[in-house]
């Protein structure tokens, strides 16, 4: 789990201008422009240098705004490549206008040829929509003029693309492109951006859930055996911190951190109960306030009082195991509420953009 936690994933954006590169990392990482660490949109600069950006509160994830390729300051040669440090990367992201350029072909190629991963995109589907044509069918001619064009230029294979926007997330298909990335990367890394990608959409609120609902027993078997330990009390202030630190990476996953809670108007802080009690109260006085309210912890410290005056070890192997139990159950059912709490606070957007 830690291991997870603390794996670093790096995700390069290319292409050139004006084509949505920076508020595409800016939707990534749950920010606004103007707001720390956020990329700057729409100045119509060329990219010189590469440049990284990161949520303040999750550094694992970061995306790299690479210079341009074929322009005056950087040439279509490999010495742009190693200026770029091509090697670092997990995935490549090509923004493209609309029409496949000379420069996007060479980039595919040479990413083709390294056995890199990447994917086209094309940031328009909000427009798409505004048309008379069904969305769908005017992502699919947009995909197959793409696909002509690599043809037309040489690419034999089937190159990913993928439409989006980055005015609502939900027009088009992010969805689809962030389960190529996932499927793309090895499995820790996998995990890992699962948890670090902002909750944007329904899809991805299900997929923390389910993978934060799966790693839940870690934090619980650890708190089970800080229970099972014959030192009366021990086990206390142990299960706090890990409690409390199982909480909040749970609130930052979600979109729920108190930075976020922050920017929530208050007629939405009502609907959303637990996040509210966790933000208002502190996670250790929420911990305390909830943990107390059930009857199974109780009988725990029963069990344990009694079983230990006549058999110490399984004792404390019986109070272990229902401990076990608890705090699994305890932890599953903040995730499920978060996890609501962050749909709640999606539909808002929603309603917000329609």
């Amino acid at each position: 789990m830690e291991a997870m936690k603390s794996t670093k994933l790096s995700i390069a954006v290319m292409g050139p201008s004006c084509v949505g590169k920076s508020s595409f990392i800016n939707n990534m990482l749950g920010l606004k422009e103007g707001d720390l660490g956020a990329a700057t949109v729409g100045d119509g600069d060329t990219t010189q240098i590469r440049k990284a950006y990161s949520h303040p509160q999750i550094k694992q994830l970061e995306y790299y705004d690479l210079p341009g390729f074929g322009t005056p300051f950087f040439k279509m040669t490999d010495n742009y490549l190693r200026e770029i440090k091509v090697e670092s990367y997990d995935f490549f992201l090509i923004f493209y206008s609309g029409t496949i350029s000379e420069g996007d072909v060479w980039i595919i190629q040479k990413l083709l040829d390294m056995k890199k991963m990447f994917a086209l995109v094309r940031t328009r589907a909000d427009e798409m929509k505004r048309r008379a044509k069904p969305l769908n069918q005017s992502i699919m001619e947009a995909k197959d003029r793409c696909e002509t064009n690599l043809r037309e230029f040489g690419i034999k294979v089937k190159v990913p693309t993928f439409i989006i926007s980055n005015i609502d997330i939900n027009i088009g298909e992010m969805n689809k492109l962030f389960r190529f990335i996932q499927s793309s990367l090895p499995e820790l890394k996998r995990k890992a951006i699962t948890l670090y990608v902002q909750a944007k959409t329904d899809e991805i609120i299900a997929q923390k859930e389910e993978q934060l609902l799966d790693n839940a027993w870690v934090a619980a078997l650890c708190m089970g055996v800080a229970t099972g330990l014959p030192l009366p009390g021990v086990d206390i202030p142990i299960n706090y911190v890990l409690l409390g630190a199982e909480i909040k990476s749970c609130l930052l996953s979600f979109g729920l951190s108190a930075e976020m809670f922050e920017r929530i108007p208050e007629d939405v802080k009502i609907r959303m109960k637990t996040t509210s009690a966790i933000h208002k109260g502190g996670v250790k006085g929420y911990i305390l306030l909830n943990i107390t309210k059930i009857p199974t912890i109780i009988s725990c410290a029963l069990v344990q009082e009694a079983v230990e005056i006549c058999l110490p070890v399984v004792g404390s192997l019986i109070t272990g195991s229902v401990a076990f139990v608890f705090y699994l159950n305890f932890l599953r059912s903040i995730i499920r509420k978060l996890a609501n709490e962050a749909r709640i606070l999606r539909r808002i957007y929603l309603e917000s953009v329609v």
